[in-house]
């Protein structure tokens, strides 16, 4: 490898990762109310408030040994930086989508030494699906595409029936 690769790579991966930050951060701020679907940060955010105002002695909950203690000690810090002070629910968004990016910087670090493709690891950690991933109509249909002579006399997929 390369000395002049890594630093590419590095800078590609912290692309990724604020590029999907802004995205996510504009979503929280347009929406407004992360929990518009499911009520399911509202309900972390009070198991957490313990965690949040006396971490010393909450109660772990053997289910979130990890979640509790670090949201918790996070929410703290920016509660002390002046973030969203008192409202650990919008708190929490913003945690999930530094995470969340977070694991698309990685992704798309890990596609791109996999593969050595830059164009790859955009697509794999963007999320969006290669034409090459879905199966084309004529596979769908039963047309595998391989002659029915290297099938060595095996009818194609469409043309077997289930016997009932």
């Amino acid at each position: 490898m390369t000395e002049g690769r890594t630093p590419a790579l590095g800078w590609q991966m912290a692309l990724a990762f604020v590029l999907s930050f802004l995205f996510l951060a504009g979503l929280i701020g347009w929406l407004q109310n992360v929990h518009m679907i499911t009520a399911n940060g509202m309900y972390k955010s009070i198991q957490a408030e313990p965690w949040i105002a006396d971490f010393a002695h909450a109660r772990l909950d053997p289910s979130n040994y990890l979640y509790f203690p670090l949201y918790g000690a996070l929410a703290r810090l920016l509660d002390a930086l002046g973030v969203l002070r008192g409202v650990p629910w919008k708190q929490f968004a913003w945690l999930n989508a530094f995470w969340a990016s977070l694991g698309v910087a990685a992704v798309y670090g890990f596609v791109h030494r996999l593969t050595g493709a830059a164009r790859i690891a955009e697509i794999t950690s963007a999320g969006v699906a290669c034409a090459l991933s879905r199966p084309s109509a004529r596979r769908a249909c039963g047309d595998s595409g391989t002659a029915f002579s290297d099938r060595e006399n095996t009818p194609p997929p469409s043309e077997i029936s289930v016997l009932s």
